[in-house]
């Protein structure tokens, strides 16, 4: 089974800048084809804190998936670069990162939109 992993923070910004439309039309895209695709499966990563807020849009066929921290934390981590192998915490996969952020992967592939 391929997984996906999506960065959801864009979906969870205080702001919701154009980026995060343009997250939130791929995202309910592939939540409309999944109904159709059982080998393909989709998750969208948040922090703890923002799972309320990922909550909200009804994604039928998209999991959510939590990191275990707040969101304030998990940028600081971004920013000072000690981001933990991301891959190890949450699976082997292809990771999607709407917003040109990378986090650092060991087994997976990755795809990043710099817009």
């Amino acid at each position: 089974m391929l997984r996906l992993y999506i960065d959801g923070s864009p979906l969870v910004a205080d702001h919701f800048s154009g980026v995060g439309h343009y997250t939130l039309s791929i995202t309910r895209a592939l939540d409309n084809l999944l109904g159709h695709n059982d080998n393909f499966k989709v998750s969208v990563v948040v922090t703890v804190d923002c799972r309320p807020k990922i909550m909200q849009y009804g994604f039928a066929n998209i999991d959510i998936r939590t990191i275990p921290m707040q969101r304030e934390q998990f940028q600081s981590m971004i920013v000072e670069d000690r981001m933990p192998i991301m891959d190890k915490i949450l699976g082997r996969g292809v990771y999607f990162f709407p917003n040109f952020v990378t986090w650092p992967l060991r087994r997976s592939k990755s795809i990043t939109t710099v817009h």
